[in-house]
């Protein structure tokens, strides 16, 4: 209830961020957030989280709920606060959301092509194909489709023989 609390929680997140305890920092934005409501760092603790959820991963194979729901977090954001100064920070931290999410699916991808699971490998691929459009990303799109290419490629080679037993597989 004391009137800086707002401002005691937003130093406390930019101390927790600097440290990189970036789940801790998440917290102390939420706090902000639900408790001092009306507060003029509210708009900025809202744009934090997501950020955060973001740089709290260990790399685009971990966390793809985290990442979902820094997407959901990103899209309110947008949706409630499209006249703010803080919209093209806010726009690319979504980007590089979305380009996390298209790399998440690609390893998927390539996982289940390696194992020539073309129909697992092209599910993926075409929904990081979603992702990466709404990115923008001209390289990463490339990449995707080349991918989605080789794929027909593989199925016309048929489904894999199997080694009758006795042969080594080398």
């Amino acid at each position: 209830t004391h009137p800086k609390t707002d401002d005691a929680l937003q130093e406390l997140a930019a101390i927790y961020e600097e440290k990189r305890l970036f789940d801790v920092a998440i917290e102390k934005h939420r706090d902000l957030v639900l408790w001092a409501p009306d507060s003029p760092h509210r708009i900025a603790s809202e744009a934090a989280i997501p950020r955060l959820r973001l740089a709290d991963l260990d790399g685009p194979e971990y966390g793809r709920d985290s990442m979902n729901r820094a997407l959901g977090e990103l899209e309110r954001w947008l949706a409630t606060y499209p006249n703010d100064d803080s919209r093209p920070e806010v726009e690319r931290t979504l980007v590089d959301c979305l380009q996390r999410l298209a790399d998440n699916d690609m390893g998927v991808a390539r996982f289940y092509r390696t194992v020539r699971s073309v129909t697992g490998a092209r599910q993926h691929a075409a929904r990081a194909l979603e992702s990466a459009k709404r990115a923008g990303n001209q390289d990463q799109l490339e990449e995707i489709r080349s991918f989605l290419e080789s794929l027909d490629e593989i199925e016309a080679l048929g489904p894999p023989k199997e080694i009758p037993q006795g042969i080594s597989p080398e």
